[in-house]
């Protein structure tokens, strides 16, 4: 009783200390799971379970501000619903809408695949697209619309669970399903993709299998890969620095070869003169850059004046100024991400890799969210490259500690795949090429230094 009393001197007291004791115990334990988490490492199962948790609140929230509070959160994730302004008029007056809605990437080069020339015959919506996109929707041409665009799309979105079971092999089946969620047909730049049926969405498989044939030395694949991505979209030839690094000089000739092949061929065999064609091509790429910065302009204008509540003339000033930013830290990165491919002797291939695919990002100026689709395959081969290691816990802080290029990478590529709905305010300009972009230079920094 003595130590009793001594030890507690009332009920009220007891209590208090009692509390404090619970209270100090949370904490501590608390603060021993996070460093178990940083240090001792997350099981990898766990991890895709959570991201799938916020992905699917995420979308539920969207669904909410869409269905009941008629917020246009669709617009932050692609495009508005009724996309039919996109294209060439006439060319949605086929009863191809689905609702409001017309998934105008995929019926644009459907158009284009009717025509005869899709780069000269209407001069006011010339091509923009490459000859082999065209071709290849040239297949479907034969079948009828609802079924070509329902295997497009059928297509697209299991291309993306593909790539995320090639890269997880050594995780459990329950574990590769979730992450073919997350970073597959629920992530943002995969549904904006989907969203406007681009042929974009499939590059979560195309860089897959280019990691997959860099990574275990198979030439054939990495070519293959690399040289089908060039001449759907031209930008990814910049990938040939990961040749380069890696001193795989004859496949990086095979591919610039390849892919000039195929796409001189296409246009050759197109009716009309080559060299018109080619250059219609050339021009109606200019044009859509400069359509591009327009409304990025229009967008950034729109935020300053709802954020500060300037007159129109200050905040289409400072929308410029916010533009000619961004444009200076694009080509400063790219310069940069060449200058440590080139210097940095220290770079593990991966790390090449994932700046090959970030100077894509900075070359190619529109700053739309579906270009970051490839980015979805850059994370899912660094997680599973630790988990390797590991077993099947992620050590984020070990990651960090070895390679912060990559940690970095997988922090700011889950933020943008992320379906938030995160935009400039007042605009409906989506955020996630901008986190991608600052990712990017984050991750140039480091391997710079």
């Amino acid at each position: 009783m003595a130590h009793s009393g001594f030890a507690w001197e009332n009920d009220a007291q007891s209590k208090t200390l009692r509390g404090r004791k619970s209270v100090g115990s949370l904490l501590l334990r608390g603060r021993q799971k996070l460093a178990s988490a940083l240090t001792g490492g997350i099981n990898i199962g766990t991890l895709a379970a959570l991201l799938a948790a916020v992905t699917i609140l995420c979308l539920l929230i969207g669904g909410i501000e869409l269905v009941y509070l008629q917020k246009p959160y669709n617009t932050y994730i692609s495009y508005p619903t009724n996309d039919s302004s996109l294209l060439r008029p006439g060319a949605y007056m086929w009863g191809k809408n689905f609702g409001a809605h017309y998934f105008s990437d995929f019926l644009i080069p459907y158009d284009w695949a009717i025509q005869s020339n899709p780069w000269t015959d209407h001069p006011l919506y010339p091509a923009q697209y490459p000859p082999l996109p065209i071709y290849l929707v040239k297949l479907l041409t034969g079948l009828p619309y609802d079924l070509a665009i329902g295997l497009y799309l059928f297509a697209m979105a299991a291309s993306a669970v593909v790539a995320v079971f090639l890269l997880t092999r050594n995780l459990d089946f329950g574990t590769r399903l979730t992450l073919g969620v997350t970073f597959g047909i629920a992530s943002t730049p995969l549904m904006k993709a989907f969203d406007r049926g681009n042929f974009i969405g499939f590059f979560a498989l195309l860089f897959a299998l280019f990691l997959v044939g860099v990574l275990r030395n198979n030439k054939i694949l990495a070519i293959t890969a690399l040289t089908i991505m060039v001449c759907l979209k031209v930008y990814p030839i910049v990938l040939l620095i990961v040749f380069i690094k890696k001193r795989w000089w004859m496949p990086a000739v095979y591919t610039v070869a390849v892919s000039a092949a195929v796409s001189l061929l296409l246009f050759a065999i197109t009716p009309g003169n080559i060299v018109t064609t080619i250059s219609s091509f050339v021009q109606a790429n200019l044009m859509a850059a400069d359509i591009h910065d327009s409304n990025a302009l229009v967008a950034f204008s729109k935020s300053f004046k709802s954020l500060l509540h300037v007159s129109p003339d200050i905040s289409w000033r400072l929308a410029r100024g916010l533009d000619l930013a961004i444009t200076v830290a694009r080509y400063a990165t790219l310069v940069a991400i060449f200058v440590a491919v080139a210097f940095r002797k220290n770079l593990h291939v991966l790390e090449v890799a994932v700046l090959g695919g970030f100077a894509m990002m900075v070359l190619y100026g529109a700053q739309i969210g579906y270009n970051w689709t490839w980015a979805l395959a850059e994370v899912l081969a660094i997680l599973a490259a630790t988990v390797a290691t590991h077993g099947s816990r992620l050590h984020l802080w070990t990651l960090l500690k070895a390679y912060p290029l990559l940690g970095v990478a997988v922090v700011g590529v889950t933020l943008l795949a992320l379906p938030t709905g995160w935009h400039f305010p007042g605009s409906g300009r989506a955020l996630t090429a901008y986190i991608g972009l600052v990712t990017a230079i984050a991750c140039t920094i480091i391997a710079l230094f």
